[in-house]
């Protein structure tokens, strides 16, 4: 799933800061994602239970 993010990221001309692959267990459970893949974004999670679309991507890097 990282490298769709990237993937994307390159294809809108967008450079991404901090984003990396979290596997604890405790640490997504701090975020209250109940299924993966998840994203969080600036601290907030966005989406969890499937691979994102490219809009929807778009859609959280555009806010």
């Amino acid at each position: 799933m990282f490298e769709i993010f990237t993937e994307f990221a390159d294809w809108i001309v967008v450079g991404l800061l901090g984003l990396s692959k979290e596997t604890s267990p405790e640490i997504n459970m701090n975020f209250g994602v109940m299924s993966t893949p998840a994203v969080v974004v600036n601290g907030q999670l966005v989406h969890s239970g499937r691979i994102p679309t490219q809009a929807e991507i778009k859609l959280w890097l555009d806010s």
